[in-house]
């Protein structure tokens, strides 16, 4: 039975704040100032507006392009959750209307609108009587901050962190939180922040410590030694020696009583499935390891090119995959080749394209690159002498690519055995990523080592859907039938060949289709760690037998609706009642009223989706909460009304399809993530 731990005691008067994330670390002080933009307000004459209004539909765009490849440069679904947000609210029409009166109406520059718009939304968000809703007012700096800084008026501040860095600030936004060299990170201390803001979210994913509304910290000097203790809530400045001991202590007790290893899940009637995790780099793999994890189904070599300046030598790659083998111990570790492209831009190797997601990426740009493959695969094979690790293959969509591929692979083999330099075997797999992989998947088994299927990609590409687009991404539900059904060949095409099938898209850790998987017969499960646990959980309440059945049916139904029935009859979800709405005429529509049942309410990922939802339907839309009415194709109104988990939410729907999109949006409200 595992145990309480202790919290780190301390001699020295301690400066007491909120426990924001558990832990407990001592380190550096690092203080992060960077005093707000004090910008002089400059107005301008009539004939300026028109110049002003293209600076700011410039700095919209730029901003939104800058998000794109920032969210393309993380692994963690916090942060991606966070930065999905942050591009749904510059996506906000009102957004732009506030932005434009501001010029038209006050006859002010670019920045200076920028300046008043953003300032007075969080001064409402501050004011608005909510905790949680003024908490969302970082969000808002954040976005001033970086609209700004494209306007060429504001700097985004850079601090070198020392090794054991402990930040110490007022508040950090999401940008400067995801920005943070997490190698050296190793805590929070903020004056401001709560509890849910997204700083200390993203201290939680990471697994480093964080208080919050902590008093005092004016008087602390850059370099102080601080004994933070995120169950508590205290940060002591200037520790004994003893104490810092007794909390190393206390950091390696509760290192080892959370060190659970979890290799694998087991069904209700004995069937075995082995489960992994995505990682993009060597100190999130050692976080993995932490949190349970035995071996990795992903690991995005990607991040390891997008996190630099510059394409990253042998050495340099060496350094980031030989890393992640040692920290899991030695387990597996399965390392995609560089998969960019598409939505993960890499000038100079990728250009602009009219439609990158079918463009040149995956293997078809390392096959164009062979100097950049050779070097990455001779980095892996050095990895490889620590430990077992797989190589799998993006974008495939044929035998011919993993041929070509494999005879880079024998040829890098030979210059380091010529070199006698120290290596490994490794396995070669691929994606399946496309449909032609999927028709092909026969031919492929009987060359490939494994495969790994990446449900994201395969689903868009096989109901043609582009994933940015808000306007079709009702379309990408991993309950599709033909996902479902394309799964199913894969792995009846591995299985025929005895190689192994796993699954590494966002659909492994989705609870509700983990049975479908395990009954289509697919052998891995790989997620982030932190959904390890709820996995087993999930897995042990399945029975082999009635999934295969199940999985066929699924496979075989008429919609995704029809496969969410099928795995609903034995508990079904809340009901959306949909009622009538009776205004006259064309005004007519529908409405529902629903509780709401994501633990994170409608803040942040919860709200951008509800939005991209609603923005699918041509149907207006609002929602209201006790009275206070938000259209619900706006980012900004949706955050202002401050939904938290179990609030009732009515949806009011008029148009063509009213009552199609009060009962899309009314399951997604009452539906538990």
């Amino acid at each position: 039975m595992a145990t309480e731990t202790p919290p780190a005691p301390a001699t020295a008067t301690p400066l007491i704040g909120i426990a924001a994330s558990p832990g407990v670390i001592s380190g550096t002080a690092v203080l992060w100032n960077r005093p707000d933009a004090h910008l002089m307000a400059r107005t301008i004459g009539a004939e300026e507006v028109a110049g002003q209004l293209a600076l700011v539909e410039g700095c919209l765009r730029d901003a939104a392009q800058e998000l794109q490849v920032l969210g393309a440069g993380v692994s963690g679904a916090e942060e991606k959750g966070i930065i999905a947000a942050h591009q749904a609210i510059l996506a906000d029409p009102d957004l732009c209307t506030r932005l434009t009166a501001a010029v038209r109406e006050e006859l002010v520059d670019a920045p200076t609108a920028v300046q008043r718009v953003l300032l007075a939304q969080a001064a409402d968000l501050r004011a608005s009587g909510s905790a949680r809703i003024a908490e969302r007012a970082t969000d808002m700096d954040d976005l001033r901050h970086r609209l700004l800084t494209v306007l060429g008026v504001s700097r985004q501040a850079e601090i070198e962190l020392p090794e054991d860095a402990v930040v110490v600030a007022d508040d950090l936004t999401p940008s400067q939180t995801i920005g943070l060299d997490r190698t050296r990170l190793r805590a929070f201390v903020l004056s401001g922040g709560g509890p849910t803001a997204h700083t200390t979210i993203l201290a939680r994913s990471l697994g480093i410590p964080a208080v919050v509304q902590v008093a005092g910290l004016d008087a602390l000097q850059a370099g102080t030694t601080l004994l933070v203790d995120g169950d508590q809530g205290t940060v002591t400045p200037d520790p004994s020696p003893e104490d810092v001991a007794r909390a190393a202590a206390v950091a390696r007790q509760r290192e080892a009583a959370t060190d659970q290893p979890l290799p694998g899940a087991t069904t209700a009637d004995g069937h075995g499935v082995r489960l992994s995790a995505n990682i993009g780099s060597a100190d999130e793999a050692e976080r993995a390891y932490r949190a349970g994890a035995r071996s990795v189904g992903l690991f995005r070599s990607e991040f390891i090119f997008l996190a630099g300046d510059h394409l990253p030598e042998e050495h340099e790659q060496l350094a980031a995959y030989a890393g992640a083998v040692q920290a899991l111990g030695g387990g597996r570790v399965t390392i995609r080749l560089l998969d960019i492209g598409g939505d993960k831009p890499l000038p100079p190797l990728t250009s602009s394209e009219a439609n990158p997601m079918l463009g040149h990426r995956g293997v078809r740009l390392l096959l164009d690159a062979p100097d950049v493959l050779r070097t990455q695969l001779r980095a892996i094979l050095r990895a490889a002498a620590d430990g077992e690790v797989w190589i799998s293959v993006p974008m495939i969509s044929g035998p011919g690519e993993l041929r070509a591929v494999r005879g880079h692979l024998e040829a890098a083999r030979a210059e380091l055995a010529a070199e006698g330099a120290e290596h490994g075997r490794v396995k070669l797999g691929v994606m399946i990523e496309t449909p032609a992989a999927v028709l092909c998947a026969a031919a492929l088994a009987k060359e490939a080592d494994f495969f790994s299927i990446g449900t994201n990609d395969l689903l868009q590409y096989l109901v043609a859907a582009d994933r940015d687009n808000a306007r079709v991404t009702h379309l990408l539900d991993a309950h599709t039938p033909a996902l479902l059904r394309a799964i199913g060949l894969v792995a009846e095409a591995a299985h025929t060949q005895g190689i192994t099938v796993s699954v590494c898209g966002e659909a492994a850790s989705d609870p509700a289709i983990q049975p479908l998987l395990i009954g289509l017969g697919i052998d891995e499960l790989s997620m982030t760690a932190a959904r390890l646990p709820e996995a087993v959980a999930a897995v042990a309440a399945v029975n082999f037998a009635d999934a295969v059945t199940l999985a066929h049916q699924a496979a075989h139904a008429d919609d995704a609706e029809a496969v969410r029935s099928l795995l609903d009859a034995s508990a079904p979800a809340p009901l959306v009642t949909a009622e009538p709405l009776h205004g006259g005429g064309e005004g007519d529509g529908w409405a529902a009223a629903v509780t709401v049942a994501d633990p994170d309410g409608l803040h942040a990922r919860p709200a951008s989706e509800l939005v991209q939802s609603a923005q699918g339907f041509s149907s207006d839309i609002v929602l209201d909460v006790a009275g206070r009415r938000a259209n619900a194709k706006a980012m900004l109104a949706v955050l202002a009304l401050g939904v938290d988990c179990g609030a009732t939410v009515r949806i009011e729907a008029r148009g063509n399809d009213a009552l199609d999109a009060v009962n899309t949006l009314g399951a997604k409200l009452a539906a538990r993530p």
